[in-house]
């Protein structure tokens, strides 16, 4: 989102770049370094729906079914319709 005012403007240019790696770290299965990468981008741009969904994916497969739904429903308050996260939503609540 651009911002006017430099001073509080959010360095997200590394947010695609962790979020890849942290895509290749969670098929790798070495979801510590995973989670890694998805906690630095939200710390870098807090507001980026797709990660948000993708930690939800990754708690959700570490069984850690509260936090994913925290994660899936921050993305979609950030993203309504973010078709994907309304799916690994309904599926993290069956």
């Amino acid at each position: 989102m651009p911002q006017t005012d430099n001073n509080n403007a959010k360095d997200n240019s590394r947010v695609p770049g962790l979020n890849n790696l942290g895509l290749e770290f969670y098929q790798k299965g070495e979801f510590d370094k995973a989670e890694a990468c998805y906690q630095a981008a939200l710390e870098d741009d807090p507001d980026e729906a797709l990660v948000w969904n993708n930690l939800g994916v990754l708690r959700f497969n570490e069984e850690r079914y509260a936090e994913a739904k925290t994660c899936f429903e921050k993305a979609l308050s950030l993203k309504p319709g973010f078709e994907e996260a309304q799916i690994n939503l309904r599926d993290t609540l069956e």
